[in-house]
């Protein structure tokens, strides 16, 4: 195992954040003692758990930290059936704006973001994300059913928007300018990563989505 590749990644995206060490630890809610001996390459300390505090703290995802640690593994966190290209894999970091279930008023304008990151070994070019509201088949046993209206639903200002080139280990945030609708509701909108003729890459992960709960405030 190369024990300085973790390291070395860890203090390079602590100075990327502008974060000591003994911050991270904090952050982290690990000991000092125990960050450095992670640090130097001790694996019973590599509890999986912790890494994903320190992913946490460090603002990536966990798996970039576990690939670091245990590089001589290789681990592989997808595989053949759910990427549409070998080694390719994305992975969600968090909502930077509007979480699942916030509140936003009838016919609020409002910008969702997510933070993605590039997890696999694929440098990715020339890739968007991809509005699959249209894809989705909604059925149900009852034949009075139909599925709901547009004017209930969310209303993107365009249906694709471009995601920046990533070598691995980069990330990224992405932004959708959304319209509520004007009747209160829970709604939620799909998205996927696609080339721009919108042939998915993960065709078997659902993606990111933004879920609200619309109101009259």
């Amino acid at each position: 195992m190369k024990n300085n590749d973790f390291d070395t990644y860890v203090r390079q995206r602590s100075k990327e954040l502008g974060l000591s060490l003994t911050a991270v630890a904090k952050k982290s809610d690990i000991s000092r003692p125990n960050l450095y001996k992670l640090l130097s390459g001790s694996a019973e300390n590599a509890r999986i758990s912790t890494l994903v505090r320190l992913a946490n703290a460090l603002q990536t995802h966990p798996l970039i930290l576990i690939q670091q640690m245990f590089e001589q593994h290789k681990f592989v966190a997808y595989n053949k059936n759910q990427a549409s290209v070998t080694n390719d894999a994305s992975g969600f970091i968090r909502d930077v704006t509007f979480p699942d279930n916030s509140a936003v008023k009838v016919k609020q304008h409002f910008i969702k973001t997510w933070e993605i990151q590039n997890v696999g070994n694929i440098h990715w070019k020339n890739r968007f994300l991809s509005c699959v509201d249209h894809q989705l088949e909604i059925s149900s046993c009852s034949s009075d059913f139909s599925p709901p209206a547009t004017k209930r639903c969310l209303q993107p200002s365009c249906n694709q928007v471009a995601i920046a080139d990533l070598a691995p280990g980069e990330s990224t945030q992405i932004s959708v300018d959304f319209t509520a609708p004007d009747i209160p509701g829970s709604c939620i909108s799909y998205w996927k990563m696609t080339d721009h003729e919108g042939k998915p890459f993960f065709p078997s992960i659902e993606g990111l989505s933004c879920l609200v709960q619309v109101l009259y405030i």
